[in-house]
């Protein structure tokens, strides 16, 4: 793991501030440092949470640090939900230097790359019927 990685690891926490039927409410202080001109890689967030199977809504509350994930019982639990941030943060976490190297000029490769990683990651999370 580079330096960058490391400080990277420290810098962004998830911590469970309230789970209900059905919607997990996750604060990630780093999100209110988040500059404007870095909101695409909210989008991307988004949809990466969203890759998992039972996953309805994501909204990200940017002023106060807070993910919020709505999500059916009956095609996800909450383990594997709170599991699967965790994963998102290490993927990103790991390709750091990929991101750093060509998120600027080609933001696409980057994308599918990750999309990738994370779609393979996501079946390990189905729930068995």
């Amino acid at each position: 793991m580079s330096i960058q990685s490391k400080i990277i690891d420290k810098l962004i926490k998830i911590n469970i501030y309230k789970c209900e039927k059905g919607k997990i409410i996750m604060e990630m202080r780093c999100l209110r440092n988040i500059d404007s001109k870095y909101n695409k890689y909210e989008k991307l967030f988004k949809n990466a949470i969203s890759k998992l199977n039972g996953i309805t809504e994501v909204y990200l509350d940017s002023n106060n640090g807070f993910v919020i994930i709505n999500y059916d019982e009956n095609k996800q639990n909450k383990e594997n939900i709170i599991d699967w941030a965790y994963k998102i943060r290490k993927i990103g976490i790991e390709n750091v230097d990929l991101i750093k190297n060509k998120g600027r000029d080609n933001l696409p490769y980057v994308v599918k790359i990750l999309e990738k990683k994370l779609e393979i990651e996501a079946k390990k999370y189905l729930l068995k019927k």
